[in-house]
């Protein structure tokens, strides 16, 4: 028999119509699904009391558990221990179903493989496409089944990421939206105030020239940015049209051609320093000698992605948000590298799985970064992992964010030729020649991708096409921000 239900929601005190709700609920899964979990030994007859079930010490629901860890420059991830510790408390806390953990930093298995795998799994937000809705379970109908406190600790711009054609595949688990760390002795030594949780694109720039300097004795950088979106929407420069389809493409524009040379500019005044592969270590060398002011950060990095974590840092360190822009449907955070739960629709125990998700999105030191839950958010076991003002600057990223584009999985070769544009104008090119050949290669692509339809069209269709045509202006396909940042961690690592 399935086991339901071994214990009351420690984060909540519920009422009898909730755990009625609840019991109904699940005993109709049950006849639905017609699926026994898997027993280590013997059976046992569950009764059910106010949502608890009791259960004989002999019956144990075997479920598989995998985690896709954040690496946080290094290849042990500090997630590691925090799960093992979950597992454990778990496990003890239910002895009626025992998790089996896996986790990894560089094996990354997809959702498929993850469904085919394991009963229930960490991944990241941005693989979720529709077609996974065949072996994903819907978690629809055993959150709704949940008292309204916890349905409404999840905002719904947030659950909104993990449905599909309206059913919730996923439960939100963490956010690590891109900060802006600074130096601020650096800062000091110019004689500069340090940025504010509010601060703008123009008291940036401000800053950043500021605290740059070109003397031998005394050089410093603005900034290290390797990617050009904050200052494409601090300018509001415009590379691509994405109100009308298909996009348009305006590569050559007088505008762009202005915000090139504007770069350059600042390169050459000491205000950017722009990193990319080849020059990682120098770039390191150059921040945690005290030399940069600003540079971007995950949340929840104690690292702050250049230093070793085990030691002290040279010098004090803050983050803040990244600065606003001044059009408020842009925005200066490139990315926010969520993840979050879901369940095979291939597991025999999908109710073990939903009790363990649900213990593990109210702890607060689960994940590094940013709880999707309001209240562990507000929580002052998270809040003092961080420091107030550290996690102050974490909740109002995380409030800054925008919801993707619906023409995003179109626009990225559009992305890559700008930022191979950038980096050829910043490596000495022709500026005019360089935005030529671009919007050249833009044309091509978009007369390509023609009339394709999103909306109307599943997602896996849409990728074929846009792969067929990023490939005839020799843009590869299907390096994501998740490998980048993999890549990046061999690289510190030396290997």
């Amino acid at each position: 028999m399935r086991h339901l239900f071994a214990s009351l929601d420690k984060e909540k005190s519920m009422t009898l119509k909730d755990d009625l709700t609840r019991v109904l609920f699940v005993g109709l899964l049950v006849v639905l699904t017609g699926c026994s979990n898997t027993e280590v030994s013997g059976q046992t007859d569950m009764a059910i009391e106010a949502g608890v079930s009791e259960v004989s010490s002999n019956a144990i629901t075997a479920i598989s558990f995998y985690v896709q860890l954040a690496s946080n420059g290094q290849l042990v991830s500090p997630e590691a221990s925090s799960f093992e510790n979950m597992v454990t408390r778990f496990n003890e806390a239910h002895p009626e179903i025992r998790v089996s953990l896996e986790q990894s930093v560089t094996q990354r298995p997809s959702i498929l493989e993850a469904t085919r795998r394991y009963d229930c799994f960490v991944h990241y937000q941005d693989e979720l496409k529709s077609r996974h809705a065949n072996d994903l379970l819907s978690l629809s109908p055993l959150f709704e089944a949940e008292s309204s406190v916890f349905q409404e600790d999840h905002a719904s711009i947030h659950l909104a990421d993990y449905r599909l054609e309206g059913e919730l595949y996923g439960l939100p688990a963490v956010s690590r939206p891109t900060l802006m760390a600074y130096n601020a002795d650096l800062l000091a030594q110019r004689g500069l105030e340090l940025p504010s949780m509010d601060w703008t694109f123009e008291d940036f720039l401000e800053l950043s020239l500021a605290a740059a300097s070109l003397d031998d004795a005394d050089r410093s950088y603005g900034i290290a940015h390797g990617d050009d979106l904050l200052f494409t929407n601090g300018r509001n420069v415009g590379w691509v049209r994405m109100s009308t389809y298909p996009p348009s493409a305006y590569f050559d524009g007088p505008q762009t051609q202005v915000h090139l040379n504007w770069l350059k500019l600042m390169q050459d005044q000491g205000v950017l320093l722009n990193y990319h592969s080849d020059n990682y270590k120098y770039v390191q060398q150059e921040i945690t000698n005290g030399r940069v002011a600003f540079w971007e950060v995950l949340a929840g990095d104690p690292s702050l992605y250049y230093f070793d974590p085990e030691q002290e840092l040279p010098f004090e360190v803050g983050v803040v948000p990244m600065p606003l822009v001044p059009d408020p449907e842009r925005t200066a955070t490139r990315n926010f590298l969520d993840r979050g739960y879901f369940i095979s629709r291939h597991s025999e125990a999908p109710q073990a799985c939903w009790e363990w998700i649900r213990f593990l999105s109210g702890q607060p030191d689960v994940f590094i970064g940013l709880p999707v839950r309001r209240s562990v958010q507000e929580s002052q076991a998270w809040q003092a992992l961080y420091g107030d003002g550290t996690a102050q600057a974490y909740l109002q990223a995380f409030a800054q964010r925008q919801p993707e584009h619906n023409l995003a999985p179109v626009i990225w070769p559009l992305n890559e030729l700008r930022a191979q544009a950038i980096e050829d104008a910043l490596n000495g090119g022709d500026v005019a020649q360089i935005l030529a050949d671009a919007q050249e290669k833009a044309d091509i692509y978009l007369a390509c991708i023609g009339d394709l339809y999103i909306p109307e069209l599943a997602d896996q269709v849409v990728e074929q096409r846009v792969q067929v045509c990023a490939e005839q202006i020799n843009v590869s396909f299907g390096v994501d921000l998740v490998a980048q940042l993999v890549f990046q961690e061999y690289a510190k690592a030396g290997t």
